[in-house]
């Protein structure tokens, strides 16, 4: 029988009995998140499959928490943050006045009260592919352990998991759109479109050298460090996963991540991708760029260039993950919703109304607006 066993810091000592070299579930079990990610509050769970593991988020309130542990913040607070990347002034007033009425429902509703699985601090996620019984376990298990937690697999698209989500909608699970996920297929379409030949086109003109994973050295880690609070928390938001130095010097040195940067001439990083793989699927992970040099100077261009050499070059489907619309769409990636599949019909009716309305109008409205918004 095909098994999901839950793991806590209650029984990690059995855990720790079954596991092989430092994967990310065993060090963030043992340590915890902090060390890695310093505006995540949550209690660290593995769920362990035939062969694989996975780790999980477990949350009651924590409402201040970053938006992949809190749902308040991933619908009501970080969309207003997002705001300025829309076009339409009616359509920002329609968020802000959902967002500030929702904000007191779902509080009431408990809505952070959830239990996460395969749930990562970074924007796309590789999920394994699982067997029917393997869900099935998974939720039943989940359940004796967190009776009064909604169960979630975040960021989840139809085009990398199509199988997982059919389990899921068996399994009684709900689809609510979160966000947009932008695809390459591996048969190499996009690089017939004039943009992502140009891109490859940069690449020889630029004088970079491209650094692999196993060329990468203390201070380049802590440069990529610095390279990623410039992009994704002091250019976007301080809504973003706050990663740490630790975090970079862990998941290089363990290979949670497969990294590349690109080097200047001084023999400094000015850029870096990290990306994980699963059953043929390549996910974006950390990235960043010196956003203080000049646009004309096409560090992100390089960098998704690469990322799309690697993903051709391997044979796997690449989630490239979400924003940048307008640049992505242009290189041939094709829009997927992601979506939060959320499991709550043990819950007393007051607390699967919000997951149950954002679901049925979000397949109305939301998928609507994600389509055609900056978002």
């Amino acid at each position: 029988m095909q098994q999901a066993d839950i793991y806590t810091k209650k029984n990690l000592k059995s855990y720790f009995g079954k596991s092989g070299r430092s994967s990310l579930s065993e060090k963030l079990l043992r340590e915890g998140f902090l060390p890695f990610v310093t505006n995540i509050k949550t209690e660290e769970i593995v769920i362990q499959f035939s062969g694989r593991s996975l780790i999980g988020t477990v949350n009651d309130k924590e409402y201040d928490n970053t938006p992949i542990c809190s749902p308040i913040n991933l619908f009501c607070r970080y969309p207003k943050q997002r705001m300025k990347k829309i076009k339409g002034i009616w359509l920002k007033y329609f968020i802000m006045a959902c967002t500030s009425g929702l904000s007191l429902i779902y509080r009431g509703a408990k809505i952070n009260k959830v239990v996460q699985v395969n749930n990562k601090p970074a924007d796309a996620i590789a999920y394994p592919k699982l067997t029917r019984e393997e869900v099935k376990n998974c939720k039943k298990n989940l359940l004796a352990h967190f009776p009064d937690h909604s169960i979630i697999f975040p960021r989840i698209d139809k085009a990398t998991s199509p199988e997982l989500i059919g389990y899921l909608l068996e399994e009684g699970f709900w689809l609510v759109p979160t966000k947009t996920s932008h695809i390459y297929h591996p048969d190499g379409r996009q690089f017939k479109r004039s943009h992502t030949k140009r891109d490859f086109a940069l690449l020889k003109k630029q004088p970079y050298t491209f650094v692999p994973h196993e060329e990468l050295f203390e201070n380049d880690l802590e440069r990529i460090h610095e390279l990623y609070l410039m992009l994704f928390i002091e250019k976007h938001t301080r809504e973003n996963p706050d990663l740490t130095l630790n975090f970079f010097k862990e998941s290089h040195k363990h290979e949670w991540y497969r990294y590349f940067g690109i080097r200047n001439k001084q023999g400094v990083i000015d850029g870096f991708f990290a990306y994980e793989v699963q059953d043929g699927v390549m996910a974006c992970g950390p990235l960043g760029y010196d956003t203080l040099m000049p646009q004309s100077k096409g560090l992100y261009r390089m960098l998704f260039a690469h990322s799309l050499r690697i993903a051709r070059e391997n044979r796997w489907l690449f989630n490239f993950g979400g924003g940048n619309e307008t640049f992505k769409m242009n290189r041939g990636s094709f829009r997927e919703i992601a979506y939060t599949a959320v499991y709550c019909k043990h819950l007393p009716v007051y607390r699967r109304v919000p997951w149950w309305l954002m679901g049925k109008l979000g397949h109305r409205s939301i998928v609507k607006i994600l389509r055609s918004a900056l978002f």
